[in-house]
């Protein structure tokens, strides 16, 4: 069996393979979050080829204990590595709620050594903002905060997506959180929210994994909750709506904190 421990947001995951080729083409993939930390195992993932003649489904995950899972994978590895980066996201996202930490459906970039997440429904313009405001991308998809010693810090995300970017293993003190609104307007529109609204529309953004033993959806919700409020306690939570081609100037605006 070949093991491989990935650091992430200061945790350990372990992943382990039944098949060398898998181990080698993950190991290549992670490069940037090898972990040599001999402590405590957060998560443990059992990876291993399940039945070849479910061609449908490419993977199925077990789960034996809020710490440990089996992910059973039907197909090649490497044609289905998004499916696979899901599923492991899926997982860890439990592992972080459980160590004071979230995975929320949002972007985020490290400006001017602080981390802004940008958040919202499918198709509002998440991937674009951190890719036009040419930033270091933590995340595209799914951010990754914790809390460390009372300070809320995003992660560089190793999760695999469609539209990547470079992996760097660093975190950035949280400044702000943006929802995203309309996609195009007539100027830049910043409105921060009061705490109860912050909570409720950052709340359907967390990310959770399914029932699993020793974590349940209604546990996961409780821990999810309890977050999004220290969150909107600290940080400023506010809608954005901003004009297609005045990047440069939200740009400014982002790194001069004119919000």
């Amino acid at each position: 069996m070949n093991s491989l421990v990935l650091k992430i947001a200061g945790l350990n995951l372990e992943l382990r393979f039944n098949r060398k080729d898998w181990f080698a083409f993950c190991r290549g993939k992670y490069m940037k979050f090898w972990s040599s930390d001999n402590g405590k195992i957060d998560m443990s993932i059992l990876v291993e080829t399940g039945s070849l003649k479910n061609k449908k489904v490419a993977a199925r995950i077990k789960y034996f204990s809020k710490s440990s899972a089996e992910l059973l994978f039907n197909r090649d590895l490497e044609n289905d590595f998004l499916i696979f980066n899901f599923l492991i996201k899926k997982v860890f996202a439990g592992t972080l709620l459980l160590n004071d930490g979230l995975m929320i459906h949002a972007s985020s970039a490290a400006i001017n050594g602080q981390a802004v997440l940008f958040a919202g429904e499918s198709g509002k313009g998440k991937s674009t903002i951190v890719n036009k405001l040419n930033c270091r991308i933590l995340a595209n998809d799914r951010s990754i905060l914790r809390f460390e010693n009372g300070v809320s810090l995003v992660f560089c995300s190793p999760f695999y997506e469609q539209d990547d970017f470079p992996k760097v293993n660093i975190s950035c003190p949280l400044s702000a959180i943006f929802l995203l609104e309309k996609k195009n307007t007539a100027k830049i529109n910043f409105a921060k929210l009061d705490k109860g609204e912050a909570i409720f529309r950052l709340m359907p953004q967390a990310v959770v994994r399914e029932d699993s033993p020793g974590l349940s959806i209604n546990r996961q919700a409780d821990l999810a909750f309890g977050l999004a409020e220290k969150l909107a306690k600290k940080i400023g939570v506010y809608t954005l709506s901003y004009p297609l081609n005045q990047f440069s100037f939200l740009k400014k605006m982002l790194n001069e904190n004119q919000f």
